[in-house]
């Protein structure tokens, strides 16, 4: 107990004002927004769309594969010789 670390000194969450991005225009406030826009620039996961993509694409190319291994599977299954039927 005497080594455990008090979280309440701890200040690495506060980064200093030289640290924060800058533009041509000058320095940008500390929440990343541009000042004029206020809220505009938050980002917004309803609007995130780039998940989508990435699942439109995933499933594309899954059923891409399953139409070839099914294709495969029937070109096979056509070629092969018939049985021939013996009944006794």
């Amino acid at each position: 107990r005497a080594e455990k670390l008090n979280q309440s000194l701890c200040r690495n969450y506060k980064s200093p004002e030289w640290a924060h991005p800058t533009t041509a225009s000058g320095s940008l406030p500390a929440d990343g927004s541009n000042g004029a826009d206020g809220d505009a620039n938050k980002y917004d996961p309803d609007k995130d769309s780039t998940n989508a993509t990435v699942y439109i694409s995933c499933g594309a190319i899954a059923f891409v594969l399953i139409a070839g291994v099914f294709a495969k599977v029937a070109y096979d299954k056509a070629r092969r010789q018939p049985r021939e039927m013996n009944i006794h």
